[in-house]
């Protein structure tokens, strides 16, 4: 498979290790449901997006780690309850699980020698078949009630309301996001967290691909 981006293995070893450390100190009715969900799922393989951050196997492990990380370091400025933050951090985005599918892309790279030639790469998209077409943070929601996790209140706003303005599946008013956001400080600080992490912490540790870089690892794997 010949990608544009990759992400560091050791923030995904990182990543692997924390969720399960997390997983194990929760105590929560309905969480051993979500986890066997998890397991059988692409959640630890799948990206985070089809090109905006994370894009790369393991993405979205990842990007929920990276979120999870930014919500206790804001959350415990505000005594959270820190059980809430970890919950919702690395369950937020449990709407993607299943949501991406592979596609081979025509591309035009300069290889080392300044002249142009095409390539196929593998890249993402949303799959066609969705199983459950049910928006984003309410996708989220819906599917781990679904499962069984039991959630207050504070929980269910915070992984709701995840994107903010960016939630373009939803149609929740901005009143109403706004409100959100007062009732329930668990719910901004996610979403901050949420914002942080995919524009700025994911990036230190992927890369774009050159040009040439693509056409050299193409020529090795042929």
């Amino acid at each position: 498979m010949v990608t544009r981006t990759w992400i560091d293995p050791k923030i995904i070893e990182i990543a692997f290790k924390t969720f399960d450390e997390d997983m194990k100190s929760l105590k929560r009715h309905g969480l051993t449901s979500v986890l066997n969900f998890l397991y059988k799922s692409d959640f630890f393989t799948a990206p985070a997006s089809t090109k905006y951050h994370s894009n790369a196997e393991n993405g979205l492990l990842v990007h929920s780690y990276f979120v999870r990380e930014n919500a206790l370091k804001i959350g415990n400025l505000y005594n959270l309850e820190h059980d809430s933050l970890i919950l919702t951090a690395w369950l937020h985005d449990v709407c993607k699980i299943g949501l991406y599918e592979t596609y081979d892309k025509n591309i035009k790279v300069t290889t080392e020698t300044g002249r142009n030639q095409w390539i196929q790469i593998t890249e993402y998209k949303i799959t066609e078949n969705e199983e459950f077409p049910m928006g984003h943070g309410s996708k989220s929601v819906l599917m781990l009630l679904k499962l069984g996790l039991e959630m207050n209140d504070d929980e269910v706003s915070a992984i709701l309301n995840h994107a903010g303005a960016f939630n373009t599946f939803d149609y929740s008013s901005t009143t109403g996001l706004i409100k959100s956001f007062e009732t329930y400080p668990l719910s901004l600080i996610i979403h901050f967290a949420d914002l942080r992490s995919s524009s700025y912490d994911e990036l230190q540790f992927q890369r774009k691909r050159t040009d040439i870089e693509i056409y050299e690892s193409l020529k090795n794997n042929c």
